[in-house]
């Protein structure tokens, strides 16, 4: 009888502290950072603002940001271009049609001309130029995940793990 209050003596404070140190593990910094489908995920789940300018730090946040900045121009000048574009097409279509139902000149056909094709070509060249708006964007993301995988140290505590109550290195 002895032993076993000695024994529950023992694992009743063992649990206690290692519901405790469990708890607390879930505000420590994430060990990896991931890019998925433009968005970062820490140790496969996914981070909210407050918890990466927590384990980024201001700088790094700032410099995300930018990345997702860039990300975002280029998705506006990428939709703009295809707005154009089609409108133009939808232009040249009318016009085309109109040309060949009234009486115009050459002259007329040919300003018709030049205005549409001016049109697509402003929006393709749009469509273009989102091109490195998207690299440059997904390139910093991309360095600032990189930078916090290289340079986040590893740690060693004892607690709760998922295979019992023990010391865990995290890297």
């Amino acid at each position: 009888m002895k032993k076993l209050l000695i024994l529950l003596l023992f694992l009743i404070p063992l649990s206690l502290t290692a519901q405790e140190i469990n708890a607390s593990q879930e505000n420590t910094l994430p060990s990896k950072l991931s890019v998925q489908h433009g968005k970062v995920y820490g140790d496969g789940v996914q981070l909210s603002q407050s918890a990466l300018l927590a384990a980024l730090g201001q700088k790094e946040y700032n410099a995300l940001n930018a990345g997702y900045r860039f990300k975002k121009a280029g998705r506006a000048c990428l939709w703009a271009g295809v707005g154009v574009t089609v409108a133009g097409l939808g232009l040249t279509a009318l016009v085309a049609a109109q040309a060949k139902d009234t009486q115009t000149t050459a002259s007329q056909r040919n300003n018709m001309a030049t205005l549409t094709g001016s049109i697509v070509g402003l929006g393709v060249t749009s469509m273009l130029a989102s091109i490195p708006f998207f690299a440059v964007g997904s390139g910093k993301i991309k360095a600032v995940v990189n930078n916090y995988n290289n340079n986040h140290p590893a740690t060693l505590s004892f607690g709760a793990t998922n295979h019992g109550v023990g010391l865990a290195l995290n890297f």
